[in-house]
């Protein structure tokens, strides 16, 4: 009875740590540096279809950001976002391009 106790109370925690984040985080605005800026180069985002062959009929977006500046003889840094289709988005929360 007290391992299902425990876990009673540690769900009642993640219950509220999730609404405690939801509240706030509906709170935030970007602040200037998450805004357009005529003088940052602003590059390319291009989007394709990936087809699994491992499991049939599994079909993904996905989203590749190329920076104006970007070299192809020089080595590039990579950021991958899971379920990213949010953070393309010029407008929306994350703005990431």
């Amino acid at each position: 009875m007290r391992i299902f106790s425990d876990s009673i109370r540690c769900c009642v925690a993640a219950a509220c740590c999730v609404g405690l984040f939801t509240a706030h985080s509906a709170d935030y605005s970007l602040g200037p540096d998450s805004k357009p800026q005529s003088e940052v180069p602003k590059g390319s985002l291009y989007h394709d279809v990936w087809h699994s062959e491992i499991f049939p009929g599994t079909i993904r977006d996905y989203w590749v950001y190329v920076p104006t500046q970007y070299n192809k003889d020089r080595a590039a840094s990579l950021m991958v976002f899971n379920d990213g289709r949010g953070y393309v988005s010029e407008t929306g929360s994350f703005r990431t391009p």
